[in-house]
Parts: structure tokens; C-alpha cells; sequence
């Protein structure tokens, strides 16, 4: 299932917000969660009636269920992650996420992969070193002509990937098993919505089929 670290604002109504990326320590911190999605607010004014604003809107739109909820999945994954380990499923969370990218977008560089994570080089670096020594990826001159080099996937990386998202859609069928066809409908559209805005809040789409 897919992981995804990003940096949020709130708007309210007379609240002026401003993003604040990340960087450094902050940013690994970042790129290591292990939950659905992280969001960071950060407030420039801390009036109380700015709060009082937040507090009003979080009432009118129950989204602090949503939170909870999110923070519960996020135990939940990372408390399946080692039986995958156990069951011979290899890949790490960084790396399922990395793959999954490059099969969308084909062979990608340092610099395109850090923009589309919003990533520091050094982070990446190490990452894609773990998975070049793991024969998931292997380095190839730009197609087009560039200077840098990009990472392209190997066999042996498809078919981890592969095995892993098998795994990981045999896992939802078994929590889903009671659920409607309609209803697991619906909640992949809320999901594809919810993730969709969260994209658009932090500038970097992702590919989908």
C-alpha cells in the first residue's frame, strides 16, 4: 500500500499561512514515515481566535476522525511489515515506493526522483545505493541524451514489485472480504480523492494508470 510523507497548510478565513518546506534532519525525518500521509501545519500567529477558527472548522468538518483513523492504519502497517519480511516479501517501504514510481514514469535520475519526492539527493542516494546492491535497479545512460545517469528497473526488481503488491492486494482482500463490491468502489475513489488533494496541496502529482 502506498506511503506518502507531504507538507500541508491550513487556510482559514483572516489566518495567512505560509509553507515551509523541510530540510535537513526535518527532511529525513520526513522521508521516513511509515503512515498513509503526514501533515505538518505550520501557523504564523498563534491568536487565539485563529485557534478558535481551526477549532470551529474541525467541528463543522469531521476530519479529526479521519486522523484518527489514518494514525490507527499506520500501526497497522507497520506491524505487518515484518511478517512480510518473514514471508520472504524483501522489499522495504522506501524501496516498493521508489519502484512503483519508475515503472510509471521509466527510467528517472537523482534529480528527477527528488523532485518528485521532495527528497534531499543525499537521501536518495542512499536508497537507490541499497537497491542497486539488491539488483533491483541498475544505472543507464539518459535515453535522451542527458548527462545524468537514471535508474531503471531490473527483472529481478519486477518481479519484487510485482510479488509485493500481490501480497499486499491478497492482504486487503482478506481484511475486505465482507465488504461489496460497490462499497470497496467507493472507497478506492475516496482514497484516489483524498490523495489527489493532497498532491495538489504539495505540488508534485502522481502517476496513475
Amino acid at each position: 500500500m502506498f506511503c506518502r510523507a507531504v507538507t500541508d497548510r491550513v487556510r482559514v478565513p483572516s489566518l495567512r499561512a505560509a509553507p515551509i518546506r523541510p530540510h535537513g534532519r526535518a527532511a529525513d525525518e520526513v522521508g521516513r514515515l511509515r503512515r498513509p500521509f503526514a501533515v505538518v501545519v505550520y501557523l504564523q500567529s498563534r491568536d487565539p481566535a485563529h485557534v478558535k477558527a481551526v477549532e470551529r472548522r474541525t467541528m463543522d468538518k469531521p476530519t479529526h476522525l479521519i486522523e484518527f483513523e489514518t494514525m490507527l492504519l499506520g500501526r497497522h502497517l507497520q506491524l505487518s511489515a515484518p511478517r512480510l519480511r518473514r514471508n520472504n516479501q524483501s522489499l522495504d517501504r522506501s524501496a516498493y515506493t521508489l519502484l512503483s514510481r519508475i515503472r510509471m514514469e521509466g527510467p528517472m535520475s537523482i534529480g528527477q526522483l527528488s523532485e518528485a519526492f521532495g527528497l534531499d539527493a543525499s537521501t536518495l542516494n542512499r536508497q537507490t545505493a541499497a537497491m542497486l546492491r539488491a539488483g533491483l535497479v541498475e544505472r543507464i545512460p539518459d535515453p535522451e541524451g542527458g548527462i545524468a545517469r537514471k535508474f531503471r528497473i531490473t527483472e529481478e526488481g519486477g518481479r519484487g514489485l510485482d510479488a509485493e503488491r500481490s501480497a499486499n492486494i491478497s492482504g486487503l482482500e482478506k481484511v475486505m472480504a465482507a465488504w461489496e463490491p460497490e462499497e470497496v468502489a467507493a472507497f478506492a475513489a475516496y482514497l484516489k480523492r483524498l490523495n489527489t488533494d493532497i498532491e495538489n496541496l504539495d505540488g508534485r502529482p502522481w502517476p496513475r494508470p
